[in-house]
């Protein structure tokens, strides 16, 4: 499957904006960005077909990502926490259209409490 995609990856200084996404196969996502994410300001995108995103950042941790999925006309986002097998194994069955029932697991974000 091939994947519009977006990304910021300090390491290397790379970057594609949402505006204008860059388009690879699914399996390359992995290989050649998820694999990157190293410092806290890099994440990478996925847009499906309706502009739903799939946003992947990497957690404190040495394996461990959070995908967030990111539904168009909806304001608060479902989050997971992944091992690496499992991100991987998520791009590998990655469905053509994101919803909550296609990506098992996920839950709705918890905002941290604000401060007073």
């Amino acid at each position: 499957m091939i994947c519009r995609t977006f990304f910021h990856l300090s390491g290397p200084g790379d970057a594609a904006s949402s505006t204008a996404p860059r388009e690879l196969p699914a399996g390359q996502v992995w290989s050649d960005l998820v694999a990157c994410l190293a410092d806290e300001d890099d994440y990478v995108g996925l847009m499906d077909a309706d502009d739903n995103v799939l946003q992947i950042t990497r957690e404190e941790g040495a394996d461990t990502f959070r995908a967030e999925l990111l539904m168009t006309g909806e304001r608060d986002a479902l989050t997971q926490v992944l091992s690496g097998v499992d991100i991987r194994m998520l791009l590998e069955r990655l469905p053509s259209r994101f919803t909550p029932a296609s990506l098992s697991g996920v839950e709705p974000r918890t905002s941290p409490p604000e401060a007073d």
